[in-house]
């Protein structure tokens, strides 16, 4: 009798998990295609190199910053982010902050392994304040 109670709260959990990865995922790749259609239409801030008026790319251009501090980023979702971030061409991440969330070693050495097989070059990475232990830094 007690297992059939709590089965629909398990179900509902379950649901708001895959809801938040899918928000997750889907909120990486529209920053990645908003700074993308900025570069390649010349809508990027004053100051930075245009595709189309120069026929240049730098690397000042495309800097993005991702932000995902107190999201309750656990290590499934640290696989969805580099996933989104792959998918979407954005070789050029300025920052990636972590801060704050539930990632273990497991997903940090997860995101080391991305980051080896080349996803681009992220120049600052945030992993303060998880559940990180010097085994995994």
């Amino acid at each position: 009798m007690l297992a059939c109670v709590r089965m629909p709260q398990v179900e509902t959990i379950k649901r708001q998990i895959v809801a938040r990865h899918r928000c997750v995922y889907n909120f990486v790749r529209a920053v990645c295609a908003k700074e993308a259609r900025r570069f390649y239409d010349g809508s990027a801030p004053p100051g930075h190199s245009h595709a189309r008026s120069s026929g240049a790319t730098t690397a000042a251009a495309r800097r993005i910053n991702i932000d995902l501090s107190d999201c309750l980023i656990d290590d499934e979702t640290v696989s969805l982010i580099v996933k989104a971030i792959r998918e979407s061409s954005c070789n050029e991440i300025h920052e990636l902050v972590l801060r704050r969330n539930i990632i273990t070693d497991r997903g940090a050495r997860r995101l080391a392994m991305h980051l080896q097989k080349k996803m681009g070059r992220i120049h600052l990475l945030d992993l303060r304040e998880n559940k990180i232990s010097a085994t995994g830094a």
